[in-house]
């Protein structure tokens, strides 16, 4: 096997181990814990840190081999006035520092020799970088905070995913061109990789915190309140349902929920469900409830689908009005 082959092997196996990382990242602080681990394994450079979006700003969300006094002194990137505030542009952006402010407002120019098309920044000699460009051609202010600690190799990778920038991936070391122009790419690509992670594991926190909402909102409403699957399986019914059912919420799942309907009525709601979901469209019906004690509630049911962005039928959401007053 050639160099060049074990190299590519290589990094298929390194690209293996990443994909594992995403694929089980656990929440936000584990899978940000095991990424820069991963980073500093695979890249074996002296320092590597992650920043993530906090308010306006974007502090170190998990370094590996920074000073902490380092840490401390670069963790925010705003910058701010002599009173404290935000210092912020014609369009009331936050203005942000040094070339990680660069690379997260996206102001780079893949012209430069220091810049690449994917948006990312990096320098094997700093000092003679420094040296030989202004502020302008760099595009920013540097704090030379890298260089000063004696980081001659500076890699600052985006983490970001269809448009929208989670933060990015700082790989430091004291070696002159410790990376190559292929290892930078191959790092981009898993930088990448993290960026779809970070945007699911958003997603499933939003859809958690909307679902801890329903849930608490669903508890307040003076109705029936229920989750149900395409097969009519309960998966959620609130108390307000529960106590008109007469039976717990344990009970009730599955198609637990059957023996809470009068039984003269079962059929009919079995039948006109199954109409629905044929139809794929709504449904409305009125029945019975009859719990264990004989109890009987009148009730006009009402659901309705919730659909995927494929148009297939996720689950049933439904609600029972108690009409026996009626």
């Amino acid at each position: 096997m050639t160099s060049e082959e074990k190299q590519s092997r290589g990094s298929l196996l390194s690209v293996v181990d990443l994909m594992h990382v995403c694929v089980n990242p656990g929440n936000l602080p584990a899978f940000i814990k095991s990424l820069t681990g991963f980073f500093k394994q695979h890249t074996g450079c002296h320092a590597v840190g992650v920043r993530l979006r906090e308010g306006e700003d974007f502090p170190y969300y998990e370094t590996q081999g920074f000073p902490p006094e380092f840490v401390l002194a670069e963790n925010k990137l705003c910058a701010v006035d002599p009173e404290g505030e935000l210092v912020r542009d014609s369009q009331g952006n936050p203005v942000m520092e040094c070339m990680c402010g660069n690379i997260l407002c996206g102001q780079t120019d893949p012209s430069k020799p220091f810049f690449t098309p994917r948006g990312s920044f990096f320098s094997g000699r700093t000092t003679e970088l420094l040296a030989s460009t202004t502020e302008a051609d760099r595009q920013a202010r540097t704090r030379n905070r890298c260089n000063g600690e004696g980081y001659e190799t500076v890699v600052l990778i985006p983490l970001r995913w269809q448009g929208k920038t989670f933060g990015l991936c700082q790989f430091n070391d004291r070696r002159k061109d410790f990376f190559s122009a292929e290892q930078i790419s191959q790092l981009e690509l898993m930088a990448e990789c993290a960026a779809i992670t970070l945007a699911k594991l958003e997603s499933d926190e939003a859809l958690r915190q909307s679902e801890e909402e329903f849930h608490l909102l669903s508890q307040l409403a003076p109705v029936g309140i229920y989750i149900a699957d395409p097969q009519g399986k309960c998966l959620y019914a609130n108390d307000f349902w529960l106590e008109m059912a007469g039976m717990t919420l344990s009970q009730a799942l599955g198609m637990g929920w059957v023996k809470g309907i009068h039984p003269d009525d079962r059929l009919g709601v079995f039948e006109s469900w199954n109409a629905m979901v044929a139809a794929n469209g709504h449904w409305g019906k009125e029945y019975r409830f009859q719990d264990k004690k004989g109890k009987i509630t009148w009730v006009y049911g009402l659901a309705a689908p919730q659909k995927k962005a494929d148009g297939s039928i996720l689950r049933y959401l439904g609600i029972n009005v108690d009409i026996t007053e009626r």
